[in-house]
C-alpha cells in the first residue's frame, strides 16, 4: 500500500474534503440528469454556447446568427467565453451539460483558490483555511451567479489572483517574476470569461490591497479632504448669510395690509427697518 508523506496527506486531506463537501451540495447537478432549467441560463446562456459550441465542431468561429430578430453578432458578444480556454474543453457537450461541468470546476477552482490564498498569503492554520475556502465556495458570492456561469467563471479566479499578487509583493526577486506573468495570465483569463464587471471589481480589489498603491493614496486623500474642507468653510459663510436673510424677509408682518414700499401680496412690514419719517416723506411724495 503507497502512503503519502506526513506534509502531502496533511495538504491534501483538507482538499480532498473540501471538494467532498462542494460534490455533496451540488449532488444534484453533478451526479443526475437535472439541469439548470431557469433563468438566464434557460433563456440565455444556453442557446449562446449552442451556437458556440456548433460554430467550434465544424472549426470555425461564432461570427454571426441569423437565429435572433434580424441577425446578431456572436464573436462580439464577450458573454460567450469564445476565447475563454476552459470552455474549449466542454465543446463536444450539449450545451446543459456543458454548463454543469463548468459550474462544478469552477465552484471547485473558486474554492481550492480561496484556500490556497489563505495558507500561503494570509499564512493561516489549515482550519481557518478550509472555512474560509468552504464559506467563499458555498456562500451567497458563488451560489447566487450559478445561473450567469460567466460571472461564476469570472468569480473563480478571485482567490488565485489575490495569492499571485501577494507574491509579487513578498516573493524573492524569482517568485516576484513567476508571479507577475502568472497575475498577467489570470487576469487576462477573468477578462476573457466574458463578465467586465467582475473584472472591474477584482482590479480595485487588488488596487486597494497592493502596499504602493495604498500608501501613495493616503496622502492624496488627506490632501483632497484638507481642500473639501476648506471649500466647504469658506462656502459656508455666504450660505449661513443667505439662510439668514431669507429667514427674515419671510417674517410674519405686523399688518395685514400692503405698505407703501412693498407690492401687493408681500407682507414685509418695512416700518420695522426704515425711520418712520423716511416712511412717512415717501409716502407724502408719492401722492
Amino acid at each position: 500500500m503507497i502512503s503519502l508523506p506526513r506534509p502531502y496527506s496533511r495538504t491534501l486531506l483538507p482538499l480532498a474534503l473540501l471538494i467532498g463537501l462542494i460534490l455533496a451540495a451540488y449532488a444534484h447537478l453533478a451526479f443526475t440528469d437535472r439541469i439548470l432549467a431557469r433563468g438566464d441560463t434557460f433563456t440565455y446562456f444556453y442557446p449562446y454556447w449552442e451556437a458556440r459550441s456548433a460554430a467550434f465542431r465544424v472549426g470555425t468561429l461564432p461570427l454571426w446568427s441569423s437565429d435572433l430578430f434580424m441577425g446578431v453578432p456572436l464573436l462580439a458578444n464577450s458573454q460567450l467565453g469564445t476565447f475563454y480556454p476552459p470552455n474549449w474543453a466542454v465543446t463536444p457537450f450539449s450545451a446543459p451539460d456543458a454548463i454543469k461541468i463548468s459550474v462544478i470546476a469552477h465552484v471547485l477552482w473558486a474554492a481550492i483558490g480561496v484556500y490556497v490564498l489563505a495558507r500561503r498569503g494570509l499564512h493561516l492554520s489549515r482550519a481557518a483555511a478550509f472555512t474560509s475556502a468552504l464559506i467563499f465556495a458555498l456562500g451567497g458570492v458563488i451560489g447566487a451567479h450559478v445561473e450567469q456561469i460567466n460571472q461564476l467563471q469570472g468569480l473563480s479566479w478571485m482567490g488565485w489572483l489575490f495569492w499571485c499578487l501577494h507574491e509579487t509583493t513578498y516573493g524573492n526577486a524569482r517568485r516576484r517574476s513567476l508571479f507577475t506573468l502568472m497575475l498577467a495570465a489570470g487576469i487576462a483569463l477573468q477578462f476573457l470569461s466574458g463578465h467586465t464587471q467582475t473584472v472591474f471589481i477584482t482590479g480595485l480589489g487588488l488596487g486597494i490591497v497592493s502596499d504602493g498603491i495604498v500608501r501613495s493614496m493616503v496622502p492624496m486623500l488627506m490632501k483632497l479632504l484638507r481642500v473639501i474642507g476648506v471649500l466647504a468653510f469658506s462656502h459656508s459663510v455666504p450660505v449661513c448669510c443667505r439662510v439668514v436673510a431669507a429667514v427674515q424677509s419671510a417674517a410674519p408682518t405686523h399688518s395685514s395690509a400692503p405698505t407703501p414700499e412693498a407690492p401687493m401680496g408681500i407682507g414685509v412690514d418695512i416700518s420695522m427697518r426704515m425711520p418712520r419719517s423716511r416712511v412717512l416723506h415717501s409716502h407724502s411724495a408719492r401722492l
